[in-house]
């Protein structure tokens, strides 16, 4: 909620100045991909500029078990 009511207010327009501004390689046509999958790209991406050896180890952690709930219902 703290979130929601501290940065929604005026989002809208801080996103319609970017695009405005942005050059054309900045930004992904409409429905050319899954939204989720470039924030998480773009999220990767400001991890490897701060810094360039994260640890990995929790998002391994997450991939394991997500394989091995994948793998049991594969076998179900």
């Amino acid at each position: 909620m703290w979130l929601d009511e501290r940065l929604t207010p005026g989002l809208r327009a801080v996103q319609t100045r970017f695009r405005a501004r942005a050059p054309a390689d900045f930004l992904v046509p409409s429905g050319a991909a899954n939204a989720g999958t470039i924030g998480t790209a773009a999220d990767w991406l400001l991890r490897f500029l701060r810094h360039p050896a994260p640890d990995l180890h929790i998002p391994l952690s997450g991939a394991s078990i997500l394989d091995d709930a994948d793998t049991t219902t594969q076998n179900a």
